[in-house]
């Protein structure tokens, strides 16, 4: 049986429980968002701070618009710009969100 495999230790870093009914995705999901959600908020975050940085000062990342867009405000028709800037900044969060626990220096 396994706890024939099982060894005593002096301390325990993280215990989780669970409950069998809960589907094994579902865990998964819980503990990537538990052990990740906060430095993929810190890498997304440190993102879009470097892509406002590049694009002050003049070296910004190339990014293709929407579309034209309008902003109606009454009668007002504002034509405003919209781009895909925010891209990168959810890529990095769902990557470190996703992936987190395998980069070295990060898991905890």
């Amino acid at each position: 049986s396994t706890f024939e495999m099982s060894k005593p230790v002096q301390s325990i870093g993280k215990f989780f429980s669970h409950a069998w009914c809960t589907p094994g995705w579902l865990k998964t999901v819980a503990l990537m968002y538990y052990e990740n959600v906060f430095p993929a908020t810190v890498a997304a975050f440190a993102t879009t701070i470097g892509l406002t940085v590049l694009e002050f000062a003049g070296a910004g990342v190339p990014m293709p618009l929407v579309g034209p867009s309008y902003l109606v405000d009454g009668t007002n028709i504002h034509p405003i710009r919209i781009d895909f800037s925010f891209v990168p900044p959810c890529l990095v969060f769902v990557l470190v969100l996703l992936l987190g626990h395998e980069i070295p220096g990060l898991a905890q």
